[in-house]
């Protein structure tokens, strides 16, 4: 028995990167397409160049004309203009760094192995390097889904993390250039109320049932927000994030999905009444999940010339096998359980048929008759079952043994 919190979610992909060029030029190489499947270090897309290169040609003339005024000044100079000349080539040196990161970044290369889920740039687009694209988290959840990034340094983001290059920490952005999503990670966004926030933990179980499909998927608990969000009912809503266990087949970003988080889980859990039998039987499955043991139990009670096996629902006295109907094993099992007490007409009635059972007065005396002509059970001199009239009914003999066969 389980005992659950059911909401409902979207599917998404448990890393995204955005791309975005961190330099200048225009686009002159788009080498992929929305669906198409990538590896991590592919090249997807890339500017001209040309520009960017007389740039850091230009920026290294610089750096070696600062490095001859330092040996200048060096030679003959004043302290003050070697300060000089060493303050000049350290700035010189540092744009020539620049231009070189910058021609570095001519190129977007994915930093995860996906499928390219957006694409929105093509040859001959004019890309400005503002730096807009920078790391965050996917959501108010704390997952740190999102990787964006610009040019070659490119990162992917994993769970509580955050990736990427460049400066504004904008989430996702939509002015990416191409978008990269993984497909062999999943995860499932989702909202509870206040009521189930305090029975939800991380690493809970939860079974997600995506629209459309027929097969389950599994996944555990991966965040709890603590962040309310008001819904359109005006009720708080707290953000939770569900990891899918493996990496199910057929699953699509932006599925809607059913989700039911097991809070509670009750095993062998019994509904009353409950015949001794299969009260016995789970009893049996306990045991040997617990402790492993995986040789069968019979279990047969001996009661002197009576055996019962409980599990058969075999009954016999001496070498002969007697047939009960299931109300008569029914009583056989009351009395047996209880050999040597008193069991009452009315305890009989309520454990045989049930508490709210109404019928003839003579029901329990009927039956007993029964069950003693089939138990060879005379009145005068009783084997097994002896009347306390008025009261009820005692089985005579007390348990011998209790014998268990493989």
């Amino acid at each position: 028995m389980q005992q659950t919190v059911s909401a409902s979610g979207t599917l998404e992909p448990a890393t995204e990167a955005d791309l975005s060029f961190q330099s200048a030029g225009t686009v002159n190489s788009v080498g992929v397409s929305v669906g198409q499947q990538v590896t991590k270090g592919e090249v997807l897309a890339s500017i001209d160049t040309s520009a960017l290169q007389g740039q850091v040609t230009l920026a290294q003339a610089v750096v070696t004309q600062a490095q001859a005024q330092v040996t200048a000044a060096g030679s003959s100079g004043s302290a003050s203009q070697i300060a000089a000349a060493d303050a000049q080539l350290a700035s010189a040196q540092a744009k020539l760094l620049a231009a070189q990161q910058a021609l570095s970044q001519a190129r977007l290369t994915s930093p995860i192995d996906g499928v390219v889920a957006a694409v929105a740039v093509k040859v001959g687009s004019t890309v400005g390097g503002s730096g807009t694209s920078g790391s965050s988290g996917s959501s108010s959840s704390g997952a740190g889904r999102v990787a964006s990034s610009g040019g070659t340094g490119g990162s992917a983001a994993g769970p509580g993390g955050t990736a990427g290059t460049g400066g504004a920490g904008a989430s996702g952005s939509s002015s990416a250039a191409i978008s990269v999503i993984s497909t062999n990670a999943w995860i499932v966004q989702t909202q509870v109320g206040n009521a189930d926030l305090a029975s939800l933990k991380q690493g809970m179980q939860a079974q997600i049932l995506p629209t459309g499909s027929r097969a389950t998927i599994y996944g555990t608990v991966e965040s709890i927000g603590i962040v309310a969000s008001s819904s359109s009912s005006g009720t708080s809503q707290f953000p939770v994030t569900i990891a899918v266990t493996g990496a199910p087949a057929g699953l699509y970003a932006g599925t809607a999905a059913s989700v039911s988080i097991i809070v509670k889980q009750m095993d062998d859990v019994l509904t009353v009444p409950i015949s001794p039998e299969e009260l016995l039987a789970r009893v049996l499955a306990i045991t040997r999940r617990t402790y492993g043991q995986t040789f069968p139990l019979k279990p047969i009670l001996v009661l002197g010339q009576l055996e019962i096996d409980i599990v058969n629902h075999r009954v016999r006295v001496g070498s002969s096998e007697v047939h009960l109907t299931e109300t008569e094993q029914s009583l056989l099992y009351l009395l047996a359980a209880n050999a040597g007490e008193v069991v009452t007409s009315e305890e009989i009635l309520t454990a045989v048929w049930g508490a709210d059972y109404t019928s003839e007065d003579d029901v329990v005396e009927r039956l007993i008759v029964s069950l003693r002509l089939k138990l060879q059970n005379g009145w005068p001199e009783p084997r097994f079952i002896v009347t306390f009239p008025g009261v009820g009914y005692r089985f005579l003999p007390v348990v011998e043994q209790l014998v268990s066969v493989s």
